[in-house]
């Protein structure tokens, strides 16, 4: 699934999400793109609630290529995002 130019109060999201073939990871391109005083916005942090295949829990999240620690079953929050530069996240559930 892909969007491009979605409003938000952070700026336009262009957002990429990718299953891949095994179904056992989904990968996210993120990216904020400010318009006019929104650059100027605090911007803390984007939360992600993957719909993970067969309800399973996350058990690896990447950002960037490094892992990252703050996700809990069905939730990802990416700190410190920065606007105008590519985010990856990969999510990985876990295996039954």
């Amino acid at each position: 699934m892909t969007a491009s130019r979605l409003p938000t109060h952070f700026g336009d999201l262009d957002l990429k999400i990718e299953p891949r073939p095994d179904g056992q990871v989904i990968d996210y391109t993120i990216r904020i793109t400010p318009r006019g005083d929104q650059a100027s916005r605090p911007f803390e942090k984007i939360v992600l609630y993957p719909r993970v295949p067969g309800g399973k829990a996350i058990s690896k999240v990447t950002r960037d290529g490094k892992d990252l620690q703050e996700f809990t079953r069905d939730t990802v929050i990416l700190a410190s995002p920065l606007r105008e530069k590519e985010i990856r996240v990969s999510i990985q559930a876990e295996r039954w």
